[in-house]
């Protein structure tokens, strides 16, 4: 192609070569603070002011937000600190929950991303073996909390 553009083709290529040369690099990462111990309930419960268990009442997503879904939520158990009985929370696309569903939530806000841990909770799965690695993390945010194990 630059044979045929003859003269053309050098002149291209060094407009090709400025640009590069002046242009910024652009990258991004995605980053959480405590990154590598994000998914430690320990970790999580040191570093979040809220942790409380959820019912998700209502649900709605507008996808022109920068925190598409938004939840309404009905506390059922606070443990850091005394929280509202309902709560509302906007979330990204990393945090989808379904209705009814009883989450913990680890957050210092009321708008939650990918660097949040959400997980599933029922206090029942204490008294159930057939679920170990629930009934482990249940375990382990009930006694972080101070609580004993049984419901």
């Amino acid at each position: 192609m630059l044979l045929a553009l003859g003269g053309y083709g050098l002149r291209i290529k060094g407009y090709l070569g400025l640009a590069l040369a002046i242009a910024e690099p652009i990258s991004f990462a995605w980053e959480c603070p405590g990154d590598r111990k994000n998914y430690e309930l320990e970790y999580n419960w040191d570093n979040s002011s809220l942790v409380y268990v959820a019912t998700v009442m209502k649900g709605w997503y507008s996808p022109k937000e920068e925190y598409p879904y938004r939840y309404k939520l009905k506390i059922e158990e606070s443990f850091k600190p005394i929280a509202p009985v309902e709560l509302s929370i906007n979330g990204d696309s990393s945090i989808q929950l379904a209705l009814g569903g009883k989450y913990v939530f680890f957050a210092n806000s009321n708008t939650l991303d990918a660097c949040n841990i959400v997980l599933p909770f029922d206090r029942q799965w204490i008294e159930r073996d057939d679920v170990p690695a629930k009934l482990a993390y249940v375990g382990k945010i009930l006694e972080l909390a101070g609580q004993t194990e049984s419901p």
